[in-house]
């Protein structure tokens, strides 16, 4: 056939080739063109099975221009010579140059929709060679070259490069992901978007549905959160590592964040190091360093795989943070500004397992040094119930507290504030969510208020010089009562009655 043209449907072929009658050539030996190629069922229909398959594996809607050259074995000359296996795959031959035109495909081993699909894609029985791929799913641009080798038993992906910008973590593409992946998914629920470049990405598809993956490459994160132990939110900065999965997953990479909120309060300027070996349970988040208002935070945090959920543990320590910073980080627009200075310095030890708070145990302290502890709203409430007056405003006092988690529930096992005009000790405990509380403190001159380890030791005269302050409701709405200490040991039992008791959030927790 030396030229050949019509249609198929709408779609436009020039044919030219040859069809063997006899003789040892070729049974088939053909070359399809089309400038336009509508990739409908008729065009699946009329592919050999080899090409069903290749065509099946890219799930293809809509035009493209097509270079096909196709090459098919001599077949038997007499009905008693055993027929030849002339029409498997790997005595076919083929090369299909596809040059997408504006399409749709569906790759099957990346279970996602591409739209807008160009570039070039080169189709032979031994598997897919993608020269070039530019596509679109929903607001992701996406590029990638690479290769897709068919076996007998297994598949193999070799991506050379693939980039996605402006990535979404959203439902479809965790549905996408090895099941194992997805649960680290349903751990970490990441939202948000990120671009993605990974270089030398293989992965294989084996015997038993059995599949390994390995790259290296970055990820850059762009206003995006997730958890891991605290919440994570308005993310941005740059994983930059190798990744890999082979019955666990295995991670090497460096994190460089912008910026972070944790539970709300701004990190800026960190660093870490992720690893997880090959084989083994626990994923390190270590060597964190960050920048915490104009102080500094530094810890490591591990997630261990071995139970369902995961379980965390985290050790953060944080250092000369700025007090007014901190309390002002979540001030809303129309709340006046407080205005003190002060430096904080606090440690928090959390262990726990993911979607499951009240598994949640842990321990820490802060002590804030040199701090205008008289210009907090709360502090200012308590004096003025008492009626105490003090005319140095800027007098530096310390504050410590120790602090003890459980659950939902925070308990202060110690609040000690020392300064020159007055001193508060006591405890308390605070409920998250919903911030209800209930603090016992005792106020007075520091000449007089020890520590509350040795509170055991005033005696009647001095007691009478304190009050007893209780602090109840919530933090954002506190409820004030006031009362003349008349007996240590009862002040003692209601501090460690406060300890152990279950707060309701916005109702006082009164004992008669």
């Amino acid at each position: 056939v030396r030229s050949l043209r019509g249609r198929l449907g709408d779609s436009p072929l020039t044919i030219e080739g040859s069809l063997a009658l006899a003789g040892t050539g070729p049974a088939i030996s053909v070359r399809v063109a089309s400038d336009s190629l509508d990739l409908g069922p008729a065009v699946r229909a009329a592919l050999p099975d080899t090409l069903q398959a290749a065509f099946d594996s890219l799930a293809p809607a809509g035009r493209v221009r097509l270079d096909l050259n196709y090459e098919q074995p001599t077949r038997p000359t007499a009905a008693t010579q055993p027929a030849p296996p002339g029409l498997r795959g790997a005595e076919v031959k083929y090369t299909a140059l596809v040059e997408p035109m504006g399409c749709r495909l569906r790759l099957a081993r990346l279970p996602l929709e591409l739209e807008d699909v160009g570039g070039k894609v080169v189709l032979t029985p031994d598997g897919i060679s993608i020269e070039r791929l530019t596509a679109r799913h929903g607001p992701t641009s996406i590029q990638m070259a690479g290769r897709i080798t068919t076996h007998d038993d297994r598949v193999d992906v070799r991506i050379s490069r693939l980039e996605a910008h402006d990535l979404r973590f959203e439902e479809e593409l965790r549905q996408a992901g090895p099941w194992r992946l997805r649960r680290m998914w349903n751990d970490f629920q990441p939202a948000g978007a990120c671009d993605l470049v990974l270089k030398d990405l293989v992965l294989t598809s084996g015997p038993n549905a059995r599949r390994t993956w390995r790259t290296r490459g970055s990820l850059h994160l762009n206003q995006a959160a997730f958890s891991a132990g605290p919440r994570f939110t308005d993310v941005t900065g740059t994983f930059e590592g190798e990744a890999g999965y082979d019955d666990t997953f295995q991670v090497d990479a460096r994190l460089d964040l912008k910026q972070a909120r944790v539970d709300g309060r701004l990190l800026t300027d960190a660093t870490a190091r992720l690893h997880r070996a090959a084989g083994a349970s626990t994923l390190l988040i270590g060597d964190i360093l960050g920048t915490l208002y104009n102080g500094a935070v530094l810890g490591q945090v591990e997630v261990d795989y071995v139970t369902a959920p995961a379980s965390y543990g985290l050790n953060l320590t944080a250092r000369n943070v700025s007090l007014e910073e901190f309390l002002n980080a979540r001030r809303q627009p129309d709340e006046t500004p407080v205005r003190l200075k002060g430096r904080i310095q606090g440690t928090l030890s959390l262990t726990g397992q993911f979607d499951r708070p009240a598994s949640r145990q842990g321990s820490g302290s802060i002590l804030v040094q040199e701090a205008q502890m008289l210009k907090v709203p709360m502090v200012l409430a308590i004096l003025q119930i008492i009626h105490f007056a003090v005319d140095d405003d800027n007098a530096f006092h310390d504050a410590l507290v120790d602090y003890m988690i459980d659950g939902d529930e925070v308990i202060l096992d110690r609040i000690d504030l020392r300064g020159k005009a007055l001193s508060m000790a006591g405890a308390g405990h605070v409920q998250v969510p919903g911030l209800g509380m209930h603090l016992v403190l005792l106020v007075g001159s520091p000449l007089k208020l020890p520590e509350v380890a040795v509170l055991s030791e005033l005696v009647e005269g001095v007691a009478r010089e304190l009050m007893e302050v209780h602090v109840e409701g919530t933090l954002d709405q506190p409820v004030f009562r006031a009362d003349i200490v008349r007996s240590v040991r009862r002040t003692l039992e209601a501090m460690t009655s406060v300890r152990v008791e279950r707060v309701t959030p916005g109702k006082p927790n009164r004992k008669e």
